[in-house]
């Protein structure tokens, strides 16, 4: 509700007005619509979401960082909604990416005296109950490597109506995003020369007052190669103690269940009583193929005499068979 109040014309307030002639104060009211319910009195709910789209910032990256923005209002209409956004140096603003129903706009970044950014984005006015509102802002790097390791991204949003103390909670999320660098390191070496033979018997005998009369020397020549981006100032290095002594070494006890076969035994061949009815059951088995053989004649052999002859004789223009001569 605005309250609209006419008073009578005074010619000293102004040098040029219109003259309006009233003999008492008219005060008008004059009613917003606003869905505030009975009270008229609107307590919105704003439910803030942040999230990015990396874990962790990689030194040598040329993506932008994204950060996806959700903005519910759970309550009452909330007016003047407002988004504010604080990130480092080491980022720059790029641009803000909304649908085309999202009425979000976006002033530029101001810098602030401890080096961060602040941009400030109007949500939507008035942001309706039970609206729903997201959008994207992108950050670009500002240089190849960040001075800070870690980038520290905080999200704010309010409305000129406040809210509850109670549900103010969810109105604020800052992300934390390290600043980390990929290495691919390998690292190989040798010894000069490779094997060192030494006779402990010849060593006990004699005092040693240097390090020759225990051995020659041995040299150690080790390679580290680091492949990273050319932006980081960290170089790998490897460290060597200079007392051997205090090395600890790592020890390791397996234990394995270990099965005695008996070999001698699995090399020998079947006993002679098998081999013996193996010989005596292939013999039978011969001896009865050969006697089936001989009964269905297998064996017998046609005589000349039992055969007939390939021309018979003939008598009186007959043909006549084995034994009709005779008659």
């Amino acid at each position: 509700m605005a309250s609209l109040q006419l008073r009578p014309y005074d010619p000293e307030d102004c040098a040029i007005c219109v003259a309006v002639f009233l003999v008492d104060i008219m005060p008008h009211k004059v009613h917003i619509r606003k869905n505030c319910g009975g009270d008229g009195v609107c307590v919105p709910d704003l439910r803030l979401k942040a999230t990015a789209n990396m874990d962790e910032f990689l030194i040598g990256s040329t993506g932008n960082v994204e950060l996806s923005v959700s903005i519910d209002n759970r309550g009452e209409d909330a007016f003047e909604s407002m988004m504010y956004l604080k990130f480092p140096s080491d980022l720059s603003y790029v641009k803000v990416d909304k649908g085309k129903l999202d009425a979000v706009t976006c002033g530029g970044p101001q810098k602030q005296a401890s080096g961060d950014s602040h941009l400030a984005c109007d949500v939507q006015n008035p942001l309706p109950a039970g609206k729903k509102v997201r959008f994207k802002v992108l950050l670009a790097p500002a240089g190849p490597v960040p001075k800070a390791s870690e980038l520290n991204l905080t999200v704010v949003v309010n409305s000129t109506n406040p809210e509850v103390t109670e549900a103010t909670g969810d109105n604020s999320v800052t992300l934390r995003l390290p600043v980390m660098v990929k290495v691919n390191m390998t690292a190989r070496g040798t010894s000069f020369p490779p094997e060192v033979y030494l006779n402990a018997s010849l060593i006990e005998d004699k005092e040693v007052q240097q390090a020759a009369d225990i051995g020659p020397p041995v040299k150690h020549v080790y390679e580290a190669n680091s492949r990273r981006p050319r932006d980081a100032d960290d170089s790998p290095g490897v460290r060597i103690p200079r007392d051997a002594s205090e090395l600890e070494l790592e020890d390791e006890v397996v234990s394995t269940d270990v099965v005695v076969e008996d070999l001698a035994s699995q090399s020998r061949g079947p006993p002679w009583w098998v081999l013996l009815l193996a010989v005596c059951g292939g013999l039978l088995l011969l001896g009865l193929l050969a006697l089936l053989l001989w009964k269905l004649g297998f064996f017998k052999r046609k005589r000349p005499q039992d055969q007939e002859p390939l021309n018979p004789p003939e008598k009186n223009g007959y043909r006549l068979s084995h034994g009709d001569e005779a008659l």
